[in-house]
């Protein structure tokens, strides 16, 4: 969490991901992810809202350009976490699941 807090975005170019750890982290200190467009990705970033969704080297170097140029500091610290993956809507889930 200390270099998350200290950064701007998170940027991962991974060409194969799963949910990964590091996004949800950096979502959850109200930093946007830039990822390349692979599935696991596409259900955490909402483009332009959360993050940014690339799918190939130049149009990563577009998005960094844009993001670059147009970010603003300082941060408030507001989750940006989509719904489906916030904490209390997984207990809610499991509780409905066991009323079963």
């Amino acid at each position: 969490y200390s270099l998350l807090i200290k950064s701007d975005f998170l940027l991962l170019p991974s060409e194969s991901e799963g949910v990964s750890r590091a996004v949800l982290e950096a979502l959850f200190l109200g930093r946007p992810c830039i990822l390349r467009d692979v599935d696991a990705n596409r259900e955490i970033i909402r483009h332009g809202q959360n993050g940014f969704l690339f799918q190939n080297d130049e149009h990563l170097i577009n998005i960094l350009e844009s993001v670059l140029t147009s970010f603003k500091r300082p941060f408030k610290f507001e989750s940006l976490i989509p719904e489906a993956f916030r904490f209390d809507v997984g207990i809610q889930k499991i509780e409905e699941l066991l009323k079963l």
